[in-house]
């Protein structure tokens, strides 16, 4: 389950049922859209050693992954959101990849153009200031300082419940 508090930090470390964990779990940024219709959603989890939570997220650096499995899915009450990845890198905390205000829609067309300049490989996915997208983030464990971002685009959205 994806949770979203009234800060970035409480599901650091507890579960999406409030309970006291290391572990945390995976969690929406406190001023997003919960229905994930914002220009940036921003979903954070650990990267766990035993390859839960987003303890895999950072294997998107062999795109050889990214070519088997070059989409993400959201699954909410009423619809499924299907999301087709477009840069994968280790970026520094509060950079660009962080961002999710846009005062324009040309403002956003440039963090597009801007994180995908940073993926580590071509993904072929092209990008409109029109797109919606949400940003996946876990720690990198050899950098302090830095985090793994995968970066999607909503592709296609399955209502499930009328």
């Amino acid at each position: 389950p994806v949770v979203q508090g009234e800060d970035t930090s409480y599901y650091l470390t507890h579960t999406f049922e409030g309970e006291e964990n290391s572990s945390g779990a995976i969690f929406m940024d406190e001023g997003a859209s919960a229905d994930f219709s914002d220009w940036n959603t921003f979903l954070y989890g650990h990267n766990m050693k035993n390859g839960s939570m987003f303890g895999t997220l950072d294997k998107y650096q062999d795109k050889e992954l990214f070519e088997q499995h070059p989409e993400f899915y959201l699954y909410l009450p009423d619809k499924i959101l299907k999301y087709r990845i477009f840069s994968c890198y280790a970026g520094r905390t509060g950079s660009e990849g962080y961002r999710y205000h846009f005062p324009e829609a040309e403002d956003f067309q440039t963090f597009l153009d801007t994180v995908s300049s940073y993926r580590d490989y071509d993904t072929g996915t092209e990008l409109s200031a029109t797109d919606r997208i949400v940003t996946l983030s876990t720690c990198v464990n050899s950098r302090r300082n830095y985090r793994y971002l995968v970066h999607g685009k909503l592709s296609s959205e399955i209502i499930t419940e009328e």
